[in-house]
């Protein structure tokens, strides 16, 4: 560390003041050496070598990079974290010095520490991999020592020494049987140890010493000692038999049986209510068509699904075939088992959703079909006679204006009241309708069964009376009325054609003024005599007024019917010879004059604003050099192109557009008046100096393409052009038409100082004017909006140029009443 320029050492191990270390490498007196390994010193060690290897700095101090408190690396300052143990350094790395008492570091793995508690692990207790494992027993592992936690059954820690684990099985040792201080031996006779009890040894085989009485006990048959003591032979829902020492079945109880033969479990079937073993071992019931297998004393009696049914039931043994009768379509069983279609009168027996539907002889029907489970009567009901079920089941005969009901074939034939008729006679299963037709009303049979009232042109066939009184279709007329019982016509007049009966019966078109009576549509289109015209074609049921219009002169029909005379922009309306000459009012005028049969349009052109007729009929406002078209109060004042100029704008005559190029004329340059000032010459629509003396209009003054430069004292003083220079107190300076200068964007015109790339009425050049609502964008002029393009037709404007449908428009142009650019 450096301070002041002095330089501060960190203390080596037995240093006590801040002075510079030995240096390493050098001989060592006490001898030892560094990490690097200096030269040999006189008593043979190493002295410490590298600079300051071995150390870096933490927490501003320098410290060993052997130190586990800082880690073991050159760099980092982390300590070493081990768990349960005591850390060191192997190298660049972290290790384990030493265990915490009772921890130790079984998986060899730095990083978890001394992992294992030797003093409960019961895998590692006292030692690593040192397991728990006692005789007959489970072991604990506490304070490091293995130590038992219970006893297996039976067996009993008699010498309280936990390392022999559970040393005594007192089910069978006779020293100690049943509990450690029980010794059999006690007693006289050979004993043995039987399930913790003592017994005696020495019994003959097949006896058995049971009760503690002596060897009593036939081990061979005994039902309480089968086998051995205390083994009862009694099997599950049986009588049990013990032979040879083995229990064994002897019989079942009732409604049981042994089907697996295994007497451990006895007859461990119930023959009665086990759908796997229904009333015999190994007789199933099937679960085909069953939504529930159920057993009821020995048999099969499944709960089918719908429509399904177990009707055959078999007895066991033979094999159960489950809901297996389809009760939809079983004609011996339909809709439950054993109820049989029955097959009277019937082609064929048919089951169809659970209910008879046979098929029935020739003039027999299934009318009753009663429900399940009520029998079936096949087909019961004769369909040739019954009055109720005639022709088809539940067919009644209707009563309607009936005298007598009958049936027969399978027809209803009843006689009829009155006026009635029986005239349909509808076969079945068409409903009966008794004697539906009255005579005097049926249009189907007026005044008779089959006497129709005829459909010819007819909108509503009526009979009133016996008669036909039918309402007709649109355009035809039921005007003769045949009377009697004669076959009637039905609307028997086109009211559209006939001139005698012409939109109405009886309705005659008229003969006056007419070449020809035609009836068209029910109304009176006949042709005219010359001059004349049937124009008011009355309607039904007004009387027709034959050829009624005089062509030539009315003003309501002129030259042709209907052909009205226009009033717009009229002063008076008039038809002469067929053509309409009517008079206008001022700034109308009548110019297309359309003939006969084209419809008027009066005083169709307004010559005060119409470019194709502006002042007069057909005078069109020239296109020559124009910009765009425009006519004001009968005058063309049209815009022009840049570079000409409208100066002579004629009220009579042919228009000559922008007739004048101002682009050189002095007189009028760039715009019509727009004259220059003495000794100015126009070129290029501007007005220039040609000379020094151009510009001194009192002072000192020269010219420099075409513009002035006023020499002042100071810096000169360059004019815009259109300028020229004054005398202002002693000192040369720009003036515009004798007043002041114009400033740096605009040019002295004749109405004085102007921006020329935004005035509108001085764009691009002075006196240049741009159309109505232009604007001038750069010395051009571009429109502002959709309506400043409408100059007799819609348009659009669209980054200032104008679009007249598909057409896109020059500067300037707007969109004119053809819908062209101009």
């Amino acid at each position: 560390k450096v301070n002041n320029n002095t330089i501060f050492f960190p203390l080596a191990p037995g240093q006590k003041d801040g002075s510079p270390p030995a240096r390493r490498g050098a001989a060592a007196a006490a001898g030892g050496g560094g990490a690097a390994g200096g030269a040999a010193g006189a008593a043979g060690s190493a002295g410490a070598g590298g600079g300051d290897a071995g150390f870096k700095q933490c927490d501003g101090a320098c410290v060993a990079t052997s130190d586990p408190a800082y880690g073991c690396t050159e760099s980092g300052c982390d300590p070493c974290m081990v768990s349960n143990a005591t850390a060191t350094c192997d190298g660049n790395s972290c290790a384990i010095a030493s265990c915490d008492s009772g921890f130790a570091d079984c998986n060899g793995e730095t990083p978890d520490g001394c992992e294992i508690d030797l003093r409960s692990d019961a895998t590692n207790c006292g030692a690593c991999d040192r397991g728990c494992s006692l005789p007959h027993a489970s072991a604990l592992c506490q304070n490091s020592v293995c130590v038992i936690d219970t006893c297996d059954a039976g067996y009993t820690s008699c010498d309280n020494d936990d390392a022999s684990g559970c040393d005594t099985n007192t089910n069978a040792d006779p020293r100690a049987c049943g509990t450690c201080l029980n010794d059999c031996f006690d007693a006289t006779g050979n004993w043995t140890c039987n399930t913790g009890k003592c017994e005696l040894s020495s019994c003959p085989t097949g006896w058995a010493n049971c009760d503690g009485s002596g060897c009593n006990t036939n081990t061979q048959t005994s039902l309480s000692d089968c086998g051995f003591c205390g083994n009862s032979c009694a099997p599950a829902n049986a009588t049990g038999t013990c032979v040879a020492g083995e229990c064994k079945v002897l019989s079942c109880d009732s409604g049981f049986a042994d089907c697996d033969g295994n007497p451990d479990n006895g007859c461990e079937r119930n023959l009665k209510t086990d759908p796997d073993h229904c009333g015999v071992c190994d007789h199933a019931c099937a679960s085909a068509g069953a939504t529930a297998r159920l057993c009821q004393a020995g048999s099969c009696v499944p709960t089918c699904a719908a429509g399904l049914g177990d009707c055959k039931t078999p007895i066991a043994p033979s094999a159960d075939d489950g809901c297996e009768t389809n009760l939809n379509t079983s004609p011996d069983n339909c809709g439950a088992c054993s109820r049989a279609c029955l097959g009277t009168n019937t082609q064929l027996r048919v089951c169809a959703a659970g209910t008879c539907t046979p098929v029935c002889n020739t003039g027999f029907g299934d009318c009753t079909t009663p429900s399940p489970p009520a029998a079936d009567d096949g087909c019961e009901t004769s369909t040739s006679t019954d009055k109720l079920n005639c022709g088809a089941c539940g067919r009644t005969c209707s009563t309607l204006g009936v005298l007598s009901l009958s049936c027969s074939g399978g027809l209803c034939t009843s006689s009829c009241t009155g006026n009635r008729g029986n005239c349909n006679r509808p076969l079945a299963p068409g409903a009966d309708d008794g004697c539906e037709a009255d005579l005097s009303t049926n249009p189907d049979n007026c005044g008779a069964c089959g006497r129709a009232c005829s459909n010819d042109h007819v909108s509503t066939r009526t009979c009133s009376g016996s008669l036909c009184t039918s309402t007709c279709q649109a355009g035809y007329g039921n005007c003769q009325l045949p009377p009697g019982a004669l076959a009637d016509d039905g609307c028997e007049a086109n009211l559209n054609t006939s001139p005698d009966n012409c939109g109405g019966c009886g309705r005659a078109c008229s003969y006056a003024n007419t070449s020809n009576r035609t009836c068209t549509a029910g109304l009176c289109t006949s042709s005219c005599t010359g001059g004349f015209g049937n124009c008011s074609l009355p309607a039904f049921p007004g009387s027709d007024n034959g050829c009624e219009s005089f062509l030539a002169s009315d003003v309501a029909n002129c030259g042709a019917c209907g052909r009205a005379c226009s009033t717009s922009g009229t002063s008076a309306t008039s038809c002469s010879s067929g053509s309409c000459n009517s008079s206008c009012v001022t700034g109308r005028a009548n110019c297309a004059m359309p003939a006969a049969p084209t419809a008027d349009d009066g005083c169709e052109t307004d010559t005060l604003t119409d470019t194709a007729n502006c002042g007069a009929c057909g005078r069109a406002c020239s296109g020559a050099n124009v910009a765009s078209k425009s006519c004001s109060l009968g005058v063309c004042d049209s815009t022009c192109d840049l570079g000409y100029g409208n100066c002579v704008q004629p009220s009579a005559g042919a228009d000559d557009g922008c007739e004048a190029n101002v682009s050189a004329s002095s007189a009028s340059c760039g715009g019509c008046g727009e004259a220059c000032v003495s000794g100015f010459s126009c070129g290029a629509n501007k007005c220039g100096c040609d000379s020094n003396g151009d510009c001194n209009a009192g002072g000192s003054a020269s010219c420099s393409s075409g513009v002035c430069e006023c020499l002042r004292l100071g810096p000169n003083q360059t004019c815009r052009p259109g300028e020229r220079c004054v005398n202002d107190g002693g000192q040369s300076t720009c003036s515009c038409n004798g007043g002041g200068r114009c400033s740096g964007s605009q040019s002295c015109c004749e109405a004085g100082c102007r921006d020329l790339g935004s005035d509108a009425s001085n764009c691009g050049a002075c006196g240049h004017v741009c159309p109505p609502s232009f604007s001038c964008s750069s010395g051009g002029c571009a429109c502002s909006g959709d309506a400043s393009c409408n100059a007799g037709s819609a348009g659009s404007c669209s980054a200032g140029v104008c679009h007249c449908g598909a057409s896109t428009c020059g500067p300037g142009e707007r969109c004119q009443p053809d819908g062209s650019c101009g």
